[in-house]
């Protein structure tokens, strides 16, 4: 697996200090509640993530502002009242294309979550 990667060995580990450092995940976690507390109804928030951490946190973040925080056992519905914010427009998120990752080779681990903010 080692051997497919590109870059130096030390890349991944200096990105996870980083990440580490600046607490880069909790703070895109308060950014992304922030930009949807600040939307008008009917708004659109597109996010891109470059890193799988990134898209973690993106997609946990939209899909608790989805559910409205809701937990309850999918087969007895909802009874905690929870109310979502928003529509998230595809469960998995949107990649590059061949043709826009031989244009720009950066696009291959982007990828794009949209959600539209409920009345």
């Amino acid at each position: 697996m080692a051997a497919r990667r590109r870059g130096h060995v030390a890349t991944r580990v200096f990105q996870a200090l980083r990440i580490a450092v600046n607490s880069e995940e909790e703070e895109l976690t308060r950014g992304l509640d922030a930009a949807l507390d600040a939307l008008a109804a009917g708004g659109l928030v597109a996010v891109i993530s470059y890193h799988s951490g990134e898209d973690r946190v993106v997609k946990s973040v939209l899909h608790e502002a989805a559910t409205g925080g809701c937990h309850c056992p999918p087969e007895l519905g909802c009874v905690c009242g929870a109310v979502p914010r928003v529509t998230v427009f595809k469960a998995s998120a949107r990649l590059a294309s061949p043709g826009e990752i031989d244009r720009n080779p950066r696009a291959r681990s982007a990828r794009l979550r949209v959600a539209r903010k409920l009345p």
